[in-house]
């Protein structure tokens, strides 16, 4: 369907069941559906959106805490929580590289992908996140002495005779 030069695309995830991605559970009993929107790369200067009707399942397993889970989309379709299929994801990073925010936007509002110019970074972080994740950096590091160099009065606190470094014996004076 086409309404105003955005060809909506609707269908829905087949699968059997959902599995539960804390306990790892898998469930057929479905408790309700909902459509997911996401974005396509465009067709002939249209902007194309996919509405997927997506089911949600109870959790069989008494002792896992989430109730409620859904099925889940390809990798090749999207990610988990993304507005955008996997191939958008990849467009906006190399976009975001190559042109950065302002300029990178306005290129796609002309090829009918109209993203914020905060969209275009926000991929290249998400992309350099996923791809090598945080580690103990220089900042970290210099972070972490000046904690160990502050003063440790939160140890010493409330304890007689800590504030010269000595514990006397309970009774005697000195």
């Amino acid at each position: 369907m086409i309404v105003d030069s955005v060809v909506e695309v609707s269908g829905r995830v087949a699968g059997a069941a959902g599995r539960c991605p804390d306990c790892g559970t898998s469930s057929s009993s479905c408790h309700s559906r909902y459509v997911r929107t996401l974005s396509d790369l465009p067709i002939s200067g249209a902007m194309v959106e996919l509405r997927l009707s997506v089911r949600r399942f109870r959790c069989k397993q008494r002792a896992c805490h989430r109730i409620t889970c859904t099925e889940g989309l390809p990798a090749s379709l999207g990610r988990r929580h993304g507005r955008r299929v996997a191939r958008c994801d990849e467009l906006a990073h190399a976009v975001g590289l190559a042109l950065g925010g302002r300029p990178g936007s306005r290129m796609m509002a002309r090829l009918a992908a109209p993203w914020s110019k905060d969209t275009l970074p926000r991929a290249v972080r998400h992309k350099a996140a996923v791809a090598c994740p945080r580690q103990l950096g220089d900042g970290d590091r210099h972070r972490r002495l000046r904690l160990e160099a502050r003063p440790r009065l939160r140890q010493h606190r409330h304890r007689p005779g800590a504030a010269d470094g000595h514990r006397h014996p309970a009774g005697s004076a000195e």
